[in-house]
């Protein structure tokens, strides 16, 4: 038994890095109605960035990752005002293929830039662990869940409790009486696309902590996040924070007793139970 709420509890911890990952996800969709196909390619290269940053200039993490969420707020922001704007108003399909072209080519300048060799975030303590009565958890991997878990309720907060938050709320319900009432809505759409890659930024940096980088994951980051944000509702941040609790404790179930190569096995099959039983996801909210 203790072994078996061990495994769930270092599944909690990994679940929360996963919610954080796609809560910039859910954050884009919620206000826009577009899907971010570049979702894990921004995510690799926020990695990557990181990687760069903290072994050749030696930066503190907790002043790397702030300043880089900054940058890639600001690279967000401009992603939606010179390239997204152009896509809100063509059908799904443009939307679909001008998203994935670009997932491409970053792809693709990743690997030419930092190439395909695998990196991860090497710091102090990295392999200690922390003992709590019976249980024994991983150093770095408790802290990444921390960190996550404080940005998460940040970002809850911030949509809740702040005037523009519930501006970008308004408009996620209602972008034509957000208009009427004086609302600028193209500020807003720039502003979530600035903050899922500020998001973006953070859940990269931890989890090169946690496993290793290499442009061709970006994709598969992609789809791991759609996963989480159908399971919890597509459009809902407390959905999101669900989703990634169960998918990070069910893939720690299924690589301890089973087999590592199942986790993906698993995770779409559990999506298409949640689809099946209900299709809005398990917290999914009115917008």
């Amino acid at each position: 038994m203790v072994t078996f709420l061990n495994v769930g509890l270092n599944g909690l911890l990994m679940g929360l890095v996963y919610a954080l990952m796609a809560l910039g996800l859910s954050v884009v969709f919620g206000i826009t109605r577009i899907i971010n196909f570049a979702h894990g390619e921004m995510m690799i290269l926020a990695s990557l960035l990181t990687i760069t940053f903290y072994q050749y200039m030696h930066l503190n993490l907790l002043l790397l990752l702030p300043l880089l969420a900054l940058v890639m707020f600001a690279a967000g922001y401009g992603f939606q005002k010179f390239f997204i704007t152009h896509l809100t108003t063509k059908n799904e399909h443009v939307q679909f293929i001008g998203l994935s072209a670009f997932a491409m080519i970053l792809l693709n300048l990743e690997l030419l830039i930092f190439g395909s060799e695998a990196r991860s975030l090497v710091v102090l303590g990295a392999l200690d662990s922390l003992t709590f009565g019976p249980f024994l958890i991983d150093k770095i991997r408790l802290y990444g869940a921390v960190i996550a878990f404080t940005i998460t309720i940040v970002l809850f907060w911030f949509f809740r409790h702040t005037a523009t938050g519930t501006a970008i709320r308004a408009c996620s319900d209602n972008s034509f009486a957000a208009k009427v009432i004086g609302l600028n809505d193209e500020k807003l759409y720039a502003i979530s696309f600035g903050i899922a890659g500020a998001i973006l930024a953070l859940s990269g940096g931890l989890i090169s902590l946690l496993i290793d980088i290499v442009p061709q994951l970006g994709p598969h980051l992609t789809l791991l996040s759609f996963v989480v944000v159908i399971m919890g509702g597509l459009n809902s941040m407390t959905g999101a924070l669900a989703g990634g609790i169960l998918l990070g404790i069910s893939e720690s179930y299924v690589a301890f007793y089973g087999q590592s190569s199942l986790k993906s096995f698993v995770s779409f099959g559990l999506l298409i139970l949640i689809l099946l039983l209900r299709p809005q996801g398990l917290l999914a909210e009115r917008g």
